[in-house]
């Protein structure tokens, strides 16, 4: 009697294995993930534990599948590629700026300390409320542009 108690035990514990559902899914990351459980939330393929495939009908629907990730990771590594373009172009506007700002530096340091200013456009001196206006100027660049 213990030995058909034990086998018919056995017998349920076999079957028990063999009906377990496995299910698999590929997450945001492109990583394809198996687990007993569905996610919630995300559309999971049932796998025929016998035969290692996904269950019927569902190429169409791992076509699909496919085609939104690929589209999703384009669509990521396009902002990527974005984001590259606009800090490369934040750093090149960054030299430039810092160029500015180091001349205009050299300009007010050479209003400053000289009273006479030499305007090669207009051939001629500036007059000291013409520097001071300059000096102004140059002032206001340097503190809208040059923290």
């Amino acid at each position: 009697m213990k030995q058909i108690a034990s086998v018919f035990c056995g017998l349920i514990l076999a079957g028990s294995v063999q009906a377990v559902d496995v299910y698999y899914w590929t997450d945001a990351d492109g990583r394809t993930n198996y687990s007993q459980t569905p996610p919630a939330g995300v559309d999971a393929e049932l796998i025929d534990v016998e035969t290692g495939r996904a269950s019927a009908g569902s190429s169409a629907q791992d076509a699909e599948r496919r085609a939104a990730l690929d589209a999703r990771l384009k669509a990521g590594r396009e902002a990527r590629e974005a984001e590259r373009i606009a800090r490369q172009e934040a750093r090149e506007s960054s030299k430039q700026t810092a160029q500015e700002c180091a001349e205009m530096r050299r300009k007010q340091e050479q209003f400053v300390s000289r009273s006479r200013i030499y305007d090669s456009g207009a051939d001629r001196y500036l007059t000291e409320p013409e520097r001071q206006a300059r000096i102004t100027e140059i002032g206001e660049f340097l503190d809208q542009n040059c923290r």
